[in-house]
This record gives C-alpha cells, structure tokens and sequence, in this order.
C-alpha cells in the first residue's frame, strides 16, 4: 500500500523545526483521515498530482517531505480541502467516527455497543473487509457497485471518480485515498442505522442499505451471511428487513400497476 499523509501533520513538524516523518495511523488501510487534524490524507501531490516524493533536507532547516516531480513540499494543504463546508466537515466526521470503531477492532477491543448494535470487534472488522470488496467486485469491467454511492465530500476539489472492479484480495489494503475513503464512507453507511445514510449521501437518494443489496449479487451476500458468526445478527436483521420491505414495494407498485391498467380498460 502506498504511504499517505496528512499535510497539517507535515505543516506543524515544519513549524515546530521537526523533521518530517511518518505516523503509523498514515499506513493503517482503514484509515482515510488524520484523527488528531480531522483532515483528509492524501497520497499524491496536490500540485502537480505526482505520487512520487522524497524526504529531502533544505539549506537550512529539518528535513521535509517533497514532490520529486515539482519539488512543492507536501505539507501544503489542498485549497479545494482549506474551502470545505460545515456540510462536508460532518461527513468527515461521521468517517473519522467508523474509522475510530474500525481501529478499536483492530485493537482487539470491543467497539462502542451501542453505536454498531452488540456488534463483535471481529465482526466488524470483517463486515467491512467483506462489504468493502463486495462494493468493488463486478462482472463487468466499466461498473461496480461502489459507484452507485456518490460521497463528493469524500474528496472535496476533486472530480468524483468512477471505479471500477479489481483482483485486489484487500481493497482497502491497495485502493488509492480517494477509493479507500469512498469504500469506508459506504460501507459505514450500510453498516450503521439509517442516520448515517443521511449524513453521507446526498439527500434524497434511497438509504444505503437499499442501494447496496440491489447492486450486489445476492448469492455473494448470502454467503457471507450463512457462515455462522461472519457478520453481526443486527446487520443480518436490517438486510432481512430491507429485502422484505423490498419485496412488499415491488408487489404494491405491480397491484397498482394492474389497477391503472384495468381502469384504462373501463375508461
């Protein structure tokens, strides 16, 4: 995986006259944000858009982190990141939130009950590795699911991409910071209740627990939940719910269909 970093991080070592160096949170795979910053991290320059870069020790100072490609340093922040809304700075936050159950697990340690529903620290961390690479996983070349979970505060200034299926085994362990914080901004959406769904996706879309089993291939989410103990009984129970009230929506839209049919007929 490559290294990112958090340019506020870089920018206090420099004016501190600390050399630059890198924090271990900054090669953890399921994180996209510094947590001492609440700020996006970043694996390319935001200059020139080069992920190529050196430790390099100026004429005077300690050394600094820079672009090879147009010698900027990194600590310099994104301007389109410095201009983020109190709207955007929400979704951060609520990714920072999951990101900090997600290292709680990583931990050993069982995350907040109350906020995943009595979900086991293992269970999290495979519901997220498992929705993680289901979002990512497509028969087709030119679609995946994650796309159909546009989250543009996930990278405020950039165009939001469109991704595409790979052989990755770990998405999050090779994705670029861009892909790493959608995948974690939705599958925190779908694993959490549905006050998330809100907070990230834009309004007015269906909640993301909807999105998600329409777009995936219902065996490959059927495999997952027959094996005892994978993911939690409260994230099986909402993909129950959604799928029955999934089901009731259908047969009304086909009943109403039938009725406006016969209607037309008697006119």
């Amino acid at each position: 995986m490559k290294i990112c970093w958090c340019s506020r991080c870089l920018a206090d070592d420099f004016a501190a006259g600390r050399p630059a160096h890198i924090r271990q949170d900054w090669v953890i795979a399921a994180i996209g944000f510094c947590h001492h910053h609440r700020w996006p991290l970043e694996d390319r320059c935001n200059a020139c858009g080069s992920s190529v870069w050196a430790f390099r020790t100026p004429a005077r100072g300690a050394l600094r982190m820079v672009c090879t490609a147009c010698w900027r340093p990194l600590e310099r922040s994104f301007p389109p990141a410095l201009e983020a809304s109190n709207a955007i700075r929400h979704c951060w936050e609520a990714v920072i939130a999951f990101e900090h159950q997600i290292m709680t697990a990583l931990r050993g340690k069982t995350p907040d009950q109350f906020c995943l529903n009595f979900t086991s620290a293992e269970q999290v961390l495979r519901e997220v590795r498992d929705i993680s690479g289901l979002l990512i996983s497509s028969d087709r070349s030119d679609w995946a699911p994650v796309n159909a979970f546009p989250c543009a505060a996930m990278m405020p200034g950039h165009r939001l991409p469109e991704f595409h299926s790979t052989d990755a085994p770990h998405p999050l362990a090779s994705a670029r910071i861009p892909l790493r914080r959608s995948l974690l901004a939705a599958t925190c959406a779908i694993v959490m209740d549905a006050g998330s769904d809100v907070a990230l996706l834009d309004p007015g879309v269906a909640p993301a627990i909807e999105t998600f089993l329409s777009r995936v291939e219902g065996a490959a989410i059927d495999s997952f939940i027959a094996a005892p103990g994978r993911w939690s009984p409260s994230l099986i129970q909402r993909i129950a719910e959604t799928r029955r009230a999934t089901r009731r929506s259908a047969s009304i839209a086909r009943l109403k269909g039938c009725i406006s049919a016969i209607d037309r007929a008697f006119a």
